[in-house]
């Protein structure tokens, strides 16, 4: 099952960032697989809806919560179009198992809004082509630089952590 997941992550004050990872990338995978299929089952209206909600990303300005929030919800939408019930279950699940043992990490988080606004602009144009090689070419990026800003936090994390109890 995977809820041993949750319980494996949560043994100690900061998750193991292998497990992090190699979850992350199991989700990735899973949402770009989610895309391809999206762009061969949704209709155009519900292509638009999930470009529509690929342009905050494309804006810089937006602050640490509400740039996590519209990655959420952009992944949500294209779980969503892809009509793939396990795919769909899979994913929250594992995400589900890993979020919590992520809120000691998310104060340490940073995101390169120029980067993410990069893939943005690159998954707008590969949604409104419905072109799949440039779908996957982006959703590797994307999880690549998911899964580095991820692997930074933690590291920021552990020497915080480190820190304190070195001070104590």
């Amino acid at each position: 099952s995977l809820d041993v997941m949750g319980h494996i992550l949560a043994q100690s004050q900061l998750p193991d960032a292998t497990l992090i990872d190699q979850t992350m990338l199991v989700i990735n995978n899973l949402l770009g697989l989610a895309a391809t299929q999206s762009l061969a089952l949704a209709s155009d209206a519900e292509i638009e809806q999930i470009r529509a909600l690929v342009r905050p990303l494309m804006e810089q300005g937006l602050d640490r919560e509400a740039h996590t929030l519209a990655r959420f919800e952009l992944m949500q939408s294209i779980m969503e179009a892809s009509r793939n019930l396990p795919l769909r279950l899979i994913a929250r699940s594992l995400f589900e198992q890993m979020a919590p043992s992520l809120q000691n990490i998310h104060p340490y988080a940073t995101f390169d809004g120029q980067a993410y606004a990069e893939f943005a602009r690159q998954l707008d144009e590969a949604l409104r082509q419905r072109d799949k090689d440039a779908l996957r070419v982006t959703f590797e990026g994307f999880s690549d630089l998911n899964r580095e800003t991820m692997m930074r936090a933690l590291a920021a994390a552990g020497d915080a952590v480190g820190q304190e109890a070195v001070s104590q």
